[in-house]
């Protein structure tokens, strides 16, 4: 199971008739209405230790999410196309309680079908246990990227501070909890010694205005500057990460991946990333990148200046770096975890713990 929200059914199902059910964390969806345990705020959240503590996730973001919502309660039959607070975006507060009510209840059925979790990262194992779920459920399976992406393509030419500028990048979707905007500002706040150049790689550049990523900074010169590419998608994506010096990956929520992590090393370019970022454990921090607290604006721009103040720092970090596993590598580990599940199924055995 992947995508869960709109297959409750398969997975309850499966359990009731004594199939195992594997369940990929993709994301946070399992134990958060944001998917990504990130708040009203856009700040980290803990979890929803309460109902109550999601009132405010609700109210803030129902227009967006209604159709979310919809998916895991619609066993109940609720319309929300009817509902006034589905089109104005205003929740009266029984509404919202019984959203949350019902939400948790449909996500606490589903978890209690999962047989065992495949997780993407060692953080995944510990944010799930953490709510409550026990360690024996899990089985680590570490991402994987394409042949496209794990091909290397050429790298600048030249070096940064030198024959050219030190260049900076960001690569996914422009959004508050993926931290683009705190990535901006410490850009703009920060003192380079060097020529400096950021770019916005985003999969919605269309929510990218430029009043948003100009801010209050002075005008652009050649000291510094900031460009958004639009257009770029699959190994297009990889080719500009290569021409690139440090990638950025400034989350505010809690990711899984980050993909691009992977995608970054195997171009053998270096990540600056926050410590909400799951598969932050291939990043050593002060040897092959740096780890900063997430939405500590100051703290990212320091990492920025250390580089800009000393490049040859990018040398040794790229020799650091972990290469990530391949489409077939990543299946090979799957298989062998539904070998064992099946096979604990059949002998109605427990699941053993010695893989993962």
């Amino acid at each position: 199971m992947g995508a869960w929200a709109h297959l409750l059914d398969f997975g309850t199902t499966a359990a009731e008739r004594g199939i195992p059910v594997l369940q990929m964390i993709h994301d946070y969806s399992l134990l958060c209405l944001r998917n990504w345990l990130v708040n009203s705020d856009n700040r980290t959240c803990s979890g929803p230790v309460s109902a109550s503590g999601c009132y405010a996730c609700v109210e803030h973001g129902i227009s967006r999410r209604a159709r979310l919502i919809a998916a895991l309660v619609a066993p109940v039959s609720i319309s929300f196309a009817s509902l006034p607070w589905c089109r104005s975006g205003r929740v009266l507060p029984v509404q919202r309680e019984q959203i949350v009510a019902r939400a948790f209840e449909h996500m606490r059925r589903y978890r209690e079908s999962v047989s065992l979790y495949l997780a993407q990262a060692p953080e995944n194992i510990e944010v799930m246990v953490r709510a409550g779920h026990p360690r024996s459920k899990f089985r680590l399976v570490p991402q994987f990227i394409g042949e496209d992406k794990l091909r290397r393509y050429p790298r600048a030419p030249g070096r940064p501070g030198k024959e050219r500028p030190l260049v900076f990048v960001y690569v996914g979707r422009w959004s508050p909890e993926k931290g683009s905007a705190d990535l901006v500002t410490a850009f703009h706040q920060a003192s380079f010694p060097i020529a400096t150049e950021l770019r916005l790689i985003l999969s919605n550049p269309q929510m990218c205005g430029y009043a948003e990523i100009a801010g209050n900074s002075p005008e652009q010169t050649g000291q510094k500057c900031l460009v958004v590419y639009k257009g770029l998608t699959g190994a297009k994506v990889s080719e500009a990460l290569a021409q690139s010096d440090l990638c950025i990956v400034p989350s505010r929520c809690m990711e899984v991946g980050s993909r691009v992590v992977l995608e970054a090393h195997a171009q053998g370019v270096p990540v600056v990333c926050s410590n909400t970022v799951g598969n932050r454990y291939l990043i050593s921090d002060g040897k092959n990148g740096r780890v900063y607290p997430a939405a500590d604006v100051t703290a990212l721009k320091a990492c920025l200046e250390e580089v800009a103040c000393h490049p040859a720092l990018l040398d040794d970090w790229s020799r650091h770096l972990t290469m990530p596993v391949n489409r077939a590598g990543w299946k090979s580990i799957v298989l062998r975890i539904v070998e064992e599940v099946v096979g604990a199924s059949r002998c109605k055995a427990p699941i053993p713990q010695t893989l993962g």
